[in-house]
């Protein structure tokens, strides 16, 4: 597999080579806001504009993946609260198991009653 990326990466390297070898001649103007620069080959206009164009995608990835995490630590705390939620509905349930009698059959039926009053609500 790297093998096969390096000659990729090779293959890409020539074929810009002509492309810029090909273009020497070919030159333009570029305005860029304020200043215009004159004579300027056309691949070096092309290749300004690819590594501008790696660069705002780099910006978007980045500000993409650091929404995630501020996301995850939100779902974090989030999961957090509905964990002591459910420790203290767990609490409620075992008390009531208790009063109940420790046999075990009726704190299940308990604790079912408690799961289905807690869907309903």
């Amino acid at each position: 597999m790297m093998i096969v990326k390096l000659v990729a990466f090779i293959f890409a390297i020539v074929a810009f080579a002509f492309f810029a070898g090909f273009n020497l001649d070919n030159k333009t103007d570029i305005w860029f806001f304020f200043k215009t620069f004159h004579d300027v080959p056309v691949f070096m206009n092309s290749l300004i504009s690819f590594v501008f164009g790696a660069f705002c995608s780099l910006l978007f990835m980045l500000l993409v993946r650091f929404k995630k995490n501020d996301s995850s630590s939100a779902n974090k705390k989030n999961l957090k609260t509905i964990e002591k939620k459910s420790e203290s509905a767990e609490t409620k349930t075992s008390s009531k198991s208790k009063k109940l009698g420790k046999d075990g059959r009726e704190g299940i039926i308990a604790k079912i009653r408690d799961l289905n009053s807690k869907e309903d609500s």
